[in-house]
């Protein structure tokens, strides 16, 4: 039940708009989000973006956020534990990310507690057992060209992990199911990249 009440201000006018934009967008770094929400839909991006207005997650989102920061947080712990040290710990890791996400729903914290546990075993098996001696997790980039001055470009690796001398693997994490080259690189009709890509 909402009550309805009268507006203290009167909205912006166009102009008003227009101007507001234009002072704060120089302000706004370039993700890849932001990217994908502008190509998606200019609208999206002003919504999204700009503005910042709040959205309510999807069940998918958050379940991606708890693994995302679950590995995170075994990646940045000092000296590399072993996989029994870090599945001691597991289970206390997710309960906390599944806290921050705010999940309240019974059902859906057991699911996400199951599900979690099983996609960081997996990632302990494999990910975690081929893990470089050195590698950098969580690494903010930041691009940028002074023939664009108000365009910075901003975001972050999830992982990067140095092989050998000048080579680098770089890890992007996905929670949904696994893509090939082809639909990761694959254009729309207007020839516009993947958002994977």
């Amino acid at each position: 039940y909402v009550t309805p009440r009268q507006l203290t201000q009167p909205a912006l006018s166009r102009a008003e708009l227009k101007k507001l934009v234009a002072e704060h967008y120089t302000d706004r770094k370039v993700s890849a989000t932001l990217l994908k929400n502008f190509y998606t839909c200019p609208w999206t991006w002003y919504f999204r973006s700009f503005l910042n207005l709040p959205e309510a997650l999807l069940e998918p989102l958050q379940f991606g956020n708890i693994i995302h920061r679950t590995i995170e947080a075994i990646l940045k712990m000092p000296e590399k534990p072993t996989t029994k040290e870090i599945q001691k710990i597991i289970g206390q890791i997710i309960e906390i990310e599944i806290a921050r996400e705010q999940v309240i729903d019974l059902r859906i914290v057991t699911r996400f507690e199951k599900e979690a546990k099983e996609v960081i075993d997996r990632f302990l098996k494999t990910g975690h057992t081929q893990l470089a001696d050195h590698y950098e997790s969580e690494k903010k980039i930041s691009l940028f060209d002074p023939a664009y001055p108000d365009l910075q470009i901003t975001g972050k690796i999830d992982l990067i992990e140095n092989q050998v001398e000048n080579i680098l693997r770089v890890t992007d994490f996905k929670t949904g199911r696994a893509k090939t080259a082809r639909e990761i690189e694959k254009r729309d009709d207007e020839d516009r990249m993947s958002d994977y890509l």
